[in-house]
């Protein structure tokens, strides 16, 4: 599979309180890479489930009810000599600012989301939960690559009626992933229908 959540222990959590952000990096069953290496099958989604709660957040809320939130992907490449490089953060972190400001919520600046992103990979790939680079992925034009996948996105504060979220938080999680694309998968899928039409949502990334 292409995506799975084996979620990696270091999160980075924001919330707009006060007219201001509040940042944290959250640790949740911070083992090495190697001693989760080492685990069963059931022990590793044991802990990936454990990495993706977050009991202290509403579940009823403007997002669950209505949608309401925000999202991006972007993906940390391993590179030859051992580090990563990430894949223009700066324009990611322009279209979630303007996507969050697009339905009203209280925009995440850029700069913290570039940063932000740095430091959660940086604080995993410390606690040895990266990716090494494989010089076999060169042989069929980097099809079979693997990639850090970073999910950034906005989760609204609690509520149940219609309404705009003015105290969201922003949540980035580090999962690796396999190439998107299967090798010998060309097939394209056209349509006739506009996603962006004028005064829509079709620009955000909701």
């Amino acid at each position: 599979m292409a995506f799975g959540l084996t979620a990696y222990p270091v999160s980075y959590r924001a919330h707009f309180q006060d007219k201001s952000w509040n940042e944290e990096y959250l640790e949740k069953a911070p083992i090495t890479g190697a001693e989760e290496a080492r685990l069963s099958a059931e022990e590793r989604e044991a802990i990936y489930r454990e990495r993706n709660s977050y009991p202290d957040m509403p579940l009823t809320s403007y997002t669950t009810q209505y949608g309401l939130a925000v999202f991006e992907g972007l993906k940390a490449l391993p590179q030859k000599d051992g580090g990563l490089a990430i894949f223009r953060p700066d324009c990611n972190a322009r279209r979630f600012c303007n996507s969050m400001r697009g339905i009203y919520m209280p925009a995440f600046p850029e700069d913290m989301f570039v940063k932000a992103v740095l430091e959660t990979v940086r604080r995993n790939q410390k606690m040895g939960h990266t990716l090494a680079y494989d010089p076999l992925w060169g042989k069929d034009h980097f099809l079979s690559a693997a990639s850090l996948y970073i999910r950034p996105y906005a989760y609204s504060e609690g509520g149940i009626g219609v309404n705009i979220s003015r105290e969201p938080w922003v949540i980035i999680q580090c999962s690796p992933v396999t190439a998107y694309f299967s090798p010998g998968l060309d097939g394209a899928v056209v349509s006739e229908r506009i996603r962006a039409t004028p005064n829509g949502t079709g620009a955000l990334k909701v």
